[in-house]
């Protein structure tokens, strides 16, 4: 197999589509349940903007109460949104880091999951997950939610993805359509 940054990218797009839908339903159903099986419902949203508030109103619908939010947003911190408190990640970490789920909220192109990750685990956060397994467990709340859904039926789209994967014409652009 040649080695160009293309052909690796292709690879990794295969690799991603060789799932088989039934294992990709299964992997759906119990993720987010085993991320968090240490601190059972009890949550830390990382992220007070628009999609942490939707994720906090529909926890609620799920009977579920976060215990806080947390933002990296210094103008937000001691305020009050929808009952909760925003807490700066130091004293969120401090408070609920070893004893709760830091649940990652934030939704914008330039936010990186690992980098958030990373902050909160320096900070001493022991559990700290993406929404995307809390929107796959409940998918009838949740999803679709923009390029969001099941990994199931976004599997069933494999001959579209590849199209779409074959549109961008630099290794830049596939890298971001693949990593997403």
């Amino acid at each position: 197999m040649q080695t160009t940054p293309d052909v690796s990218l292709q690879t990794w797009l295969d690799d991603l589509l060789s799932e088989l839908p039934k294992a990709a339903s299964e992997r759906a159903r119990t993720t987010f349940d085993r991320e968090v099986k240490t601190f059972q419902n009890r949550f830390v949203l990382l992220g007070a903007g628009n999609m942490g508030r939707r994720i906090l109103m529909r926890l609620r619908q799920e009977g579920i109460e976060p215990l806080a939010f947390a933002d990296n947003r210094s103008a937000l911190w001691g305020n009050t949104l929808d009952g909760l408190v925003v807490l700066p990640p130091e004293d969120a970490a401090t408070q609920y880091g070893r004893s709760a789920t830091f649940i990652v909220t934030i939704y914008n192109n330039n936010h990186s999951f690992p980098e958030t990750r990373d902050q909160l685990l320096t900070l001493g956060c022991e559990n700290v997950v993406s929404v995307i397994p809390l929107r796959w467990k409940y998918h009838e709340t949740f999803l679709p939610y923009f390029r969001d859904d099941l990994p199931d039926k976004v599997l069933l789209q494999r001959d579209a993805i590849r199209e779409a994967y074959q549109l961008w014409s630099d290794d830049t652009s596939r890298r971001e359509f693949v990593a997403r």
